[in-house]
C-alpha cells in the first residue's frame, strides 16, 4: 500500500521488495506477489 502511494521512491522500493520475494523460499503465494509488485512498478 505504501509503495502504491509514493511515486518518487516507489520503483526502487518495489525492486527491493521483488528481490526479497524471489529470494524467500517459504512464501505460499510467491507468483501472485511477484505479479502485484510488477503492477506497482508500471
Amino acid at each position: 500500500m505504501k509503495l502504491k502511494n509514493t511515486k518518487l521512491s516507489g520503483k526502487s522500493d518495489a525492486s527491493f521488495l521483488l528481490n526479497e520475494i524471489k529470494e524467500n523460499k517459504v512464501l505460499a503465494s510467491r507468483d501472485w506477489l511477484v505479479e502485484k509488485v510488477n503492477e506497482l512498478m508500471q
